[in-house]
């Protein structure tokens, strides 16, 4: 798919799951993850799908991908972890799609089975795919967490993160469109 993109072979790297590859002082570890891969009616699953451990020389971080919640989250965080700062997908999700979209409370819990210290909640609020309102993920992540005592912030999208200086959270959603009660 990437060379149709005119990306340099030389560019590409392909891992599979426990497999890692190095850039400069960042070591990239493909974790599993579940879900499906394919975009049209004949090519399913013929894609590998996964998470990733990002390990630099003083932080590590994990970020989920597009998956539904499974005990390998478990392994993941006694092999990788700790994480510093877990990206965790909590939007698109319904009953029918639980095998490949968690919840905001399993997100909550892959947090806390990878041994993260702090969870930056991702996959949400960008466009409609699930039949929640678009702030219902938030909420019941801020929820769930603060019932957990999970660590979290809500950084506006594309700001930046300074895991030095982590940004405060906020409601920034809520002045968007006020959640109906």
């Amino acid at each position: 798919m990437l060379e149709k993109w005119n990306i340099p072979p030389r560019k590409i790297v392909e891992l599979d799951w426990w497999e890692q590859h190095k850039l400069g002082s960042l070591q990239f570890t493909a974790t599993p993850a579940i879900h499906y891969a394919g975009r049209g009616l004949f090519n399913g699953n013929k894609r590998l799908w996964c998470s990733w451990s990002v390990q630099g020389v003083n932080r590590n971080i994990f970020i989920s991908g597009d998956s539904g919640y499974f005990e390998g989250f478990k392994k993941i965080g006694n092999k990788a972890g700790p994480f510093d700062i877990t990206f965790l997908k909590i939007g698109s999700y319904d009953e029918t799609w639980k095998q490949i979209h968690m919840t905001p409370e399993e997100a909550v819990q892959q947090h806390q089975d990878l041994r993260g210290r702090v969870l930056v909640p991702i996959h949400w609020a960008t466009f409609d795919l699930a039949l929640h309102p678009w702030f219902e993920p938030i909420e019941w992540l801020l929820i769930a967490a603060r019932e957990k005592e999970v660590q979290f912030i809500t950084p506006k999208i594309g700001q930046r993160i300074d895991n030095n200086r982590l940004p405060e959270t906020g409601f920034w959603w809520r002045s968007i469109d006020k959640p109906k009660k």
